[in-house]
């Protein structure tokens, strides 16, 4: 398995074979995230097998969710591991490239948000095995906070948002062995 930023060259590999995952995404997702990384608002990483789609993950360096923007805290968001490959250490590897990104980039601590229905219960116990800790401002519908009383829609919209201490220099030696990738690197990582 290699982790790699999104290209020119991988980006149609990903629309094709995301197709046939079961799971939607608008029209042209990955050549608009491809878009967007090349202006600077976020870095898409992409796991691939050969010439096979194994999941992908991004950075949004300007997240919309308050908490996170207030402090410069960059979001990892819209984690995707393609179902057959779940369970080999795909997300985990691609959260840690995000980290290490961010890290590289002179952030501190790093955040990301879960939906909270049944379809996310192993996203949320990977990201707590993972160090993640809950940052104590409650669900939120859509970035906004839900207040008492309130019945918002129970989709991929409602999120409860974790964050992390990203290792400083020598505090965490098994981020210190991933390096990040360039637009033209790719890491291989064993399964």
């Amino acid at each position: 398995m290699n982790i790699t930023k999104l290209n020119p060259e991988n980006v149609i590999v990903c629309e094709s074979q995301f197709a046939n995952t079961g799971y939607s995404k608008p029209l042209n997702y990955f050549h608009l995230a491809l878009t967007r990384q090349i202006s600077g608002e976020l870095e898409f990483f992409v796991a691939m097998d050969d010439n096979n789609y194994l999941g992908h993950t991004r950075i949004i360096w300007n997240s919309k969710y308050k908490n996170f923007s207030d402090h410069g805290v960059p979001e990892i968001s819209d984690l995707n591991v393609v179902p057959k490959y779940r369970n080999q250490g795909i997300g985990s590897a691609l959260i840690k490239v995000c980290e290490m990104e961010a890290k590289n980039k002179g952030k501190n601590s790093i955040g990301i948000g879960v939906g909270l229905y049944p379809d996310y219960n192993n996203a949320q116990r990977l990201y707590s095995k993972l160090g993640y800790l809950l940052d104590g401002n409650g669900v939120h519908y859509n970035y906004n906070p839900v207040m008492y009383g309130e019945t918002p829609k129970f989709d991929d919209n409602l999120n409860l948002f974790f964050i992390k201490r990203i290792a400083i220099q020598g505090d965490a030696p098994e981020l210190a062995n991933i390096a990040t990738p360039s637009s033209q690197q790719s890491i291989p990582m064993a399964r």
